[in-house]
């Protein structure tokens, strides 16, 4: 076996394995679901995060040297594959997600070219208050795009401030039981981390608004619930290749996105922090 492969694991003690069993449980338990609201965002089916986050973890697990790192589809790059896509073709087609896998597959070209060629020092041209920006504006906009599911309406089409407009004109068909668990969710969420970054408020809310749904039968009053996942193993195949004119629109986008991959901050998980070994570093990172 060559050196390199699985060298996050090098020098790995077994009595860690307790300690990251536990981590390990808490990232699922929060990541899946990130990893469905993901894909709500990028216009794919909610199973491909899941195919996201299994194949990023193992793949940088094979072949990346550092085993606190967690690896997923990122939420704020999520929007903008949306956005750029659904120009080329209509979200939730075929089309669509042929072009999502040919994108991937070139955002993976161009940072393995930049990697050879050590490369990536080019991304520290771009100044810090134009990322700071991008990042907030895609916060924005991934808030505006929740809006309505937090307030259980109707989902909005338009741009970002049209539909804002339009969420707000539709203030009085909220329902108080989506509002109540998202709210619900929140607040433990920032309280407990006002307490103790040891204490995992977001697993604690997730399983609270799970346990509610369940016990009080929310889904009957109109929660929306994500419901059974037809989750099987994906099918390899080669991406379908798109014309000229679809393919020059892609490129873009892909040196875009590794861009933004470069200046993507990475912030420590608490929960993790929680359950690490003594000594070690926390057992995940988690971005974005």
């Amino acid at each position: 076996m060559p050196a390199w492969f699985f060298s996050s694991l090098q020098g790995y003690r077994i009595e860690w394995l307790p300690r990251d069993l536990v981590a390990g449980l808490m990232l699922a338990a929060i990541a899946i679901p990130g990893q469905l609201a993901t894909a709500r965002l990028a216009g794919m089916p909610p199973e491909t995060g899941l195919y996201a986050f299994a194949a990023g973890s193992l793949a940088f697990a094979a072949f990346g040297a550092n085993r606190f790192m967690s690896v997923a589809a990122d939420s704020t790059i999520a929007p903008i594959f949306a956005g750029a896509l659904s120009s080329i073709a209509a979200i939730g087609t075929a089309h669509y997600a042929d072009l999502a896998t040919l994108l991937a597959v070139l955002v993976g070209i161009v940072l393995l070219v930049v990697g050879l060629l050590r490369a990536g020092w080019l991304a520290t041209l771009l100044s810090i208050p134009v990322t700071t920006g991008f990042l907030a504006g895609i916060s924005i906009h991934i808030i505006v795009g929740e809006l309505p599911a937090l307030l259980g309406v109707s989902e909005t089409q338009g741009h970002m401030l049209v539909r804002l407009v339009q969420i707000l004109g539709r203030i009085g068909e909220t329902n108080p039981y989506t509002l109540a668990l998202g709210v619900g969710v929140l607040t433990v969420t920032i309280a407990t981390a006002q307490i103790s970054h040891r204490v995992p408020g977001a697993l604690i809310g997730l399983v609270g608004a799970g346990l509610a749904v369940a016990l009080f039968h929310l889904d009957a009053r109109g929660v929306s619930v994500v419901g059974a996942l037809s989750v099987s193993l994906p099918r390899i195949a080669v991406p379908i290749l798109p014309d000229i004119g679809e393919l020059t629109q892609l490129v873009p986008l892909a040196l875009g996105r590794r861009w933004q991959a470069r200046f993507h901050p990475m912030k420590t998980s608490p929960t993790m922090s929680a359950v690490t070994s003594p000594g070690s570093a926390p057992a995940a990172c988690w971005p974005g």
